[in-house]
């Protein structure tokens, strides 16, 4: 599995459709925020796959770093494959991409 860090000083995109072409190419996207998920069905892609941190309280770094770790070989054929992984406090929910 691929991973590689998107940052805030990537260019914005012009339309979801052309945001989407270069991103395809990451394996995972891991973030916090819902909107990758909405993205990701409204376009009807495959890929990228998306790892959403959905937790209650704030956590350091260490912390999640500790709990994707513990998690990821259970979902890694997924993520490899296109899903939404989604992290929570008490479970682990795997939708597989397209929505």
């Amino acid at each position: 599995m691929l991973c590689t860090p998107v940052t805030s000083a990537s260019p914005p995109p012009t339309t979801a459709r052309s945001w989407w072409s270069p991103v395809t190419r990451l394996g995972v996207i891991v973030s916090a925020d819902t909107d990758f998920g909405t993205l990701l069905a409204s376009e009807r892609v495959v890929a990228p796959s998306v790892l959403l941190l959905r937790l209650r309280s704030p956590r350091r770094a260490a912390e999640i770093s500790e709990l994707l770790l513990a998690n990821l070989d259970a979902v890694a054929d997924e993520l490899d494959q296109g899903a939404i992984v989604v992290v929570e406090d008490e479970r682990i929910r795997v939708r597989r991409l397209p929505i």
